[in-house]
């Protein structure tokens, strides 16, 4: 036999042992409910690195109940990769709709629509900060639009969470909460720049709104933490807040918060608390 082809033969038979005996990749369980695609091309104000790609997924147990539903806006962090969708099926961190959903699944929340914006212009989500001219309020409108006869959002219970870099920019990100026309029922900031200013920002919210950052040091080098800690702490001093409101800061414990696992842990602590099941709110003791 050819000596070339030869070998050939037993590359062939090595690639076919190999695959054989390679364990299959697990497949995540597909998810009970309908995801929406929809977009924003930002031609009506003539800037197209504003422009974003949308994602709703509405659970099989959110699209049957009887009135609106909570809605989660969720805002992923940089994107240098530029993969769409990421945090709602893109990208391999993890995916909020399977988080919210097992939440649901097990009575610990009420059914709920999770959306959120994509960004892969890269100005946009690649230079220290995501979503820097991010419009909340027409988000939201073409989210309302795109779900038109699928399901309906209760606006009294919009939560709006930013992980990473949506929380890196005064303007944009979870910061454009201040812009909205809307009363946000709550804000989720998670490990994000931790800069002062974000701090007095979320602290001086509306008295109704609740307000949880959550954040770890074990992966980060040189972040103002105190500076952000003292921010909060003045600017929750300077504002009550309504009677049932939370106001919160919280370390996550670094020996279990790696930077992308500070999302599952912030939505299991605290979404049960802020869309309970029952009308009863019980939010977590802390110390």
């Amino acid at each position: 036999m050819n000596p070339s082809l030869a070998l050939r033969a037993l590359v062939s038979v090595a690639l076919a042992v190999f695959a054989a005996a390679a364990p299959a990749r697990a497949e995540a369980p597909a998810l009970a409910g309908q995801t929406l695609d929809y977009r924003y091309d930002a031609k009506d104000i003539g800037h197209p690195e504003r422009a974003w790609l949308g994602r709703a997924f509405v659970p099989n147990l959110a699209a049957t109940a009887s009135g609106g539903m909570p809605l989660i806006v969720f805002m992923h962090g940089l994107n240098k990769a530029l993969i769409k969708h990421r945090w709602m099926g893109g990208g391999s961190e993890g995916d909020v709709r399977r988080i919210a959903l097992d939440l649901v699944t097990n009575g610990k929340i009420e059914p709920v629509i999770v959306a959120g914006p994509s960004s892969i212009i890269a100005s946009e989500v690649s230079q220290g900060a995501s979503f820097n001219h991010f419009d909340l309020d027409r988000f939201l409108d073409h989210t309302i639009e795109a779900l038109r006869g699928v399901a309906t959002i209760d606006e009294a219970r919009i939560v709006v969470a930013g992980h990473s870099g949506a929380g890196c920019s005064l303007d944009g990100g979870i910061a454009s909460v201040k812009k909205s026309r809307r009363r946000i029922h709550a804000v989720l900031a998670i490990d994000t720049c931790m800069l002062p200013g974000l701090a007095e920002l979320l602290s001086n919210l509306g008295p109704r709104t609740h307000v949880v950052a959550t954040y770890q040091t074990a992966s980060w080098k040189g972040r103002p933490f105190q500076a952000f800690s003292a921010a909060f702490a003045r600017g929750v001093a300077r504002r009550p807040v309504d009677e049932g409101i939370t106001r919160v800061l919280e370390r996550q414990s670094p020996a279990v918060a790696p930077h992308d696992s500070t999302v599952p842990l912030t939505f299991e602590r605290w979404l049960p608390a802020l869309l309970p099941p029952r009308a009863r709110v019980t939010l977590p003791h802390v110390e």
